[in-house]
């Protein structure tokens, strides 16, 4: 992940470590690791960095929960919260983690088909999202995405091979679906694996592909997405995996 001043940061999932790299590229931290070598991690798979930087929510799929580290200064003990089950602020396969500027924290749970957010204490906030095949409904979710304001979320659900888009009311605490892009190919807008996706500042939603083996710029700012171009990943690294 990426912030706004140009600092890296990237996951060792073997490890369960978190690497924080300069602007130039140097390490400059190292934080997290499993709870055998001390660490607060059982398994972390996915993380989310606030877009000014000062926050990196991590997600542990085992534990099935949310361990929130202050970016400005390491070493601080982080926020822990979640836990498995079926309840508000609770997981059953938590599977991607999204945040937003005001710091709101966005899980997307595949087994209970929804996407819970939590405000940056890691109090629950409200869900959205549910089990079906019509199209507002959740299949086979697997990929998240939430604009930096916080207004509008993108749930990749991979049975129908859409993204679905959902309003965001942060004040009536409520997620309304508006509509459905992407579909089964290889012309533009179209999908096949997307492993990544992200909203930029613009509300532009980008996506990389692998199967594609390309990455997407996708306007769906509206009810409906249009294509605004793509690049292919051999153009940009020789293997790319994610963004």
């Amino acid at each position: 992940a990426a912030d706004g001043s140009g600092r890296l940061i990237a996951m060792n999932t073997d490890y369960s470590q978190v690497h924080v790299h300069d602007a130039d590229g140097w390490r400059t931290h190292r934080v997290g690791g499993r709870i055998k070598n001390g660490g607060p991690f059982s398994e972390a798979a996915a993380m989310a960095l606030k877009p000014d930087g000062s926050a990196l929510a991590v997600l542990d799929v085992d534990k099935k929960m949310v361990v929130r580290f202050d970016a400005r200064d390491w070493r601080k003990p982080p926020l822990v919260f979640g836990g498995p089950g079926k309840n508000n602020g609770q997981f059953q396969a938590p599977l991607a983690i999204a945040q937003d500027e005001a710091g709101r924290m966005y899980v997307l749970d595949s087994d209970a088909y929804r996407v819970s957010v939590f405000d940056p204490s890691g109090i629950f906030l409200f869900a959205f999202g549910e089990k079906g095949s019509a199209a507002n409904q959740l299949d086979t979710p697997n990929l998240f995405a939430v604009s930096p304001a916080g207004d509008a979320a993108y749930v990749f659900d991979a049975d129908t091979y859409e993204v679905k888009k959902f309003l965001l009311d942060q004040t009536a605490k409520s997620g309304r679906h508006v509509g459905n892009g992407g579909g089964k190919g290889y012309d533009p807008g179209q999908l096949r694996t997307p492993v990544a996706m992200g909203v930029d500042r613009s509300g532009i939603l980008h996506v990389f592909d692998s199967k594609r083996e390309d990455w997407q710029a996708i306007d769906f700012r509206g009810n409906s997405a249009l294509a605004l171009g793509a690049r292919k990943a051999e153009e940009i690294v020789r293997s790319a995996t994610t963004m």
